[in-house]
């Protein structure tokens, strides 16, 4: 009985034993387990970014030419002289004469532009060229706020009417 009883302890250490082992080598597989889903995550993560980075780069380099035509629409207070040659281009092309009756810049006026570019000008033409420069007023490739606009007759010379166009604008600047 002593025989069975010392195999039989034997035998309780050794399930001991391997159910310690067993146990440990289960832990360790576990953690291990967990440390490879931590980084595989973290590889998909980068690799994410990285796809988003790629494709932010593509974007950038296809609106290249998008974003520089864009440049050329926004009013700098630099371009005041150019754009007043610009308005003065728009009424010889529509045969109207032209008078700049006030431009004035503002600056540091609204959270959204660094200033205003006020200009008041007024035309005297016939009634097409008076028309004219008012649809050309309209194309400008500027973001311009008119105050006021009236286009009224002032008699006739020729047998034909003339008219005069008076233009209040404000172009924000930046």
């Amino acid at each position: 009985m002593q025989h069975t009883k010392k195999t039989l302890l034997i035998l309780v250490l050794l399930n001991m034993v391997v159910l310690a082992i067993y146990s440990g080598v289960f832990l360790y597989i576990r953690s291990m387990n967990l440390q490879v889903s931590n980084i595989s995550s973290e590889i998909e993560t980068l690799r994410d970014r990285e796809e988003k980075g790629l494709a932010l780069k593509a974007i950038i380099l296809e609106t290249e030419a998008e974003r520089a035509r864009l440049v050329q629409h926004i009013f700098s207070k630099d371009n005041l002289v150019p754009f007043i040659e610009f308005i003065e281009n728009l009424a010889r092309r529509s045969g109207v004469g032209l008078t700049l009756r006030s431009a004035d810049l503002e600056e540091g006026l609204t959270a959204v532009a660094a200033g205003l570019f006020r200009m008041d000008v007024e035309v005297g033409g016939t009634w097409n060229e008076v028309f004219q420069f008012t649809a050309l007023l309209g194309s400008i490739p500027y973001k311009v706020e008119f105050a006021d606009i009236m286009v009224e007759t002032t008699g006739s010379s020729d047998g034909e009417r003339s008219w005069r166009g008076s233009y209040k604008m404000t172009i924000p600047t930046l």
